[in-house]
């Protein structure tokens, strides 16, 4: 079984990827299996996405506000798109409790 951390990782690894030299690039293309995992649990709804998505904060790289935009911009925004209502609370907590989490909610005028 594939755990949060492993997928945190795993997301991240593919998000340098697909910074790097084009070789790389093509390569990230051919397998993003974390990043469609984390695309998989936002779309669902699934319990635990917000945090998922905190962790994933937690651990992104530098520079960070690149790769806070990233997640930002894909899965948080897709969130909040599907599920806003169902997760409000939770990405409300995270957003006042979580230093990292604050960029990924103030910016899309959430908090």
């Amino acid at each position: 079984m594939v755990t949060d951390a492993d997928l945190s990782d795993g997301y991240w690894n593919e998000f340098a990827r697909s910074r790097g030299d084009r070789a790389e690039r093509l390569a990230a293309e051919r397998s993003m299996a974390s990043t469609e995992a984390v695309d998989d649990r936002v779309e669902a709804g699934a319990d635990g996405i917000v945090d998922l998505l905190t962790l994933l904060a937690n651990r992104a790289p530098d520079p960070q506000a690149e790769s806070l935009a990233w997640l930002g911009a894909g899965p948080v925004e897709e969130l909040l798109n599907h599920h806003a209502a169902r997760f409000i609370d939770d990405i409300d907590a995270a957003a006042r409790t979580n230093e990292r989490t604050i960029p990924l909610f103030v910016e899309l005028r959430v908090v």
